[in-house]
């Protein structure tokens, strides 16, 4: 998308962290951002942030004036898929997204000649973090996608997933809450920083939030940087393109348990990685960005990875399930987590996010 006529509207936001992490997500994704401030959000965002500038608010009026189709992306009944959904190149769109807890205003919803939604598979949480909603929707209605795939046994080309090296508390946690809602139950996470595990008592408060109560948990698995892993596949997602890398939705992201995703933070240093350790043979994918856009915030860049992993691994086809496998369990990509000791965060502690 490099058609600045396309937006990102953010309907009543209030957490000004947000509100950043979506304009530096238009940005890079070359669309304009602006924000109906029915939340003081303009005022937040300067106490806060004092040198970040004014934001880009808008009258709601001036939507149905001045772009068209107007995308509502909620949870709302009606809503399409999101995948298989594309902008018409020459479409002035605006893509809008709604407050952090209430959604989208019902005038906004009015609005809208087109509503759209993130599938998502956990039972327990059915929403994301605004800011990595809002970069996959525009990430995936201005570059499209195919549908989301139906499979017999979904769960059998499900890899495993790996957060290297979070730089913050608060953008791991999305990440993780990302993961979560996108159906996978444990995760491994490289903490050289010690963002989350270690941390100390204010970022555990922060990263975990308050309530320890759910039917529906994710096991955050921690692992050393000296660890070595034995899967067959590491493919490891960037931003920009590298030599060798191939576009996100033209990398194979659902060969099962032999595979393991990988999701750095370009926040910080990457030069001297050893991607040689993450698998027997290490591919390279990219978003598309270009070199010359500041690096993702961590929970934008993680979502989008997370949102096309989920599509290719798609969702179960309807009729009886399978029964357990009797063929190979795959217990050498496995075994590294034998051993290590893991956490359980609830559901509940990732709506924080």
């Amino acid at each position: 998308m490099t058609d600045r006529s396309f937006a990102l509207v953010g309907d009543g936001i209030e957490d000004p962290h947000n509100a950043l992490a979506m304009s530096q997500i238009a940005a890079a994704l070359g669309a304009a951002c602006a924000f109906l401030d029915r939340k003081r959000l303009q005022d937040a965002t300067q106490a806060a942030y004092p040198d970040a500038g004014p934001l880009p608010c808008i009258d709601p009026g001036i939507l149905p004036a001045t772009y068209r189709p107007i995308v509502a992306c909620d949870t709302l009944p009606d809503a399409m898929d999101l995948f298989g959904c594309r902008l018409a190149a020459g479409e002035r769109a605006a893509v809008v997204v709604g407050n952090e807890r209430l959604g989208l205003t019902h005038a906004v919803q009015a609005m809208a000649q087109q509503r759209v939604r993130i599938p998502m598979a956990a039972r327990g949480i059915d929403s994301l973090n605004v800011a990595a909603a809002a970069a996959i929707a525009l990430y995936f209605l201005g570059r499209g996608s195919g549908t989301m795939q139906t499979r017999r046994d979904p769960a059998a080309h499900r890899p495993d997933v790996l957060l290297l090296v979070p730089g913050d508390h608060a953008e791991l946690g999305c990440a993780i809450r990302s993961t979560a809602a996108f159906g996978w139950g444990r995760l491994l996470v490289e903490d050289r920083a010690g963002v989350w595990f270690g941390a100390d008592r204010r970022r555990s408060t922060e990263g975990r939030a308050a309530a320890r109560r759910s039917k529906n948990s994710i096991t955050v698995v921690p692992v050393g940087a000296e660890r070595r892993y034995a899967y067959d596949e590491a493919v490891v997602v960037q931003a920009a393109p590298g030599a060798g890398s191939v576009p996100l939705h033209r990398a194979n992201l659902a060969r099962g348990r032999r595979q393991l995703i990988v999701i750095a933070d370009e926040s910080g240093d990457l030069q001297a990685e050893g991607w040689a350790r993450l698998g027997r043979t290490v591919r390279f994918a990219h978003l598309g960005l270009s070199d010359d856009v500041p690096a993702l915030r961590y929970r934008t860049h993680a979502s989008i990875v997370m949102a096309e992993v989920a599509r290719q691994v798609g969702r179960a086809t309807p009729g009886p399930r399978p029964g357990p496998s009797r063929g190979l369990r795959y217990d050498r990509a496995l075994e590294l987590i034998v051993g290590l000791a893991s956490e359980d965060v609830p559901y509940a502690d990732l709506l924080a996010y």
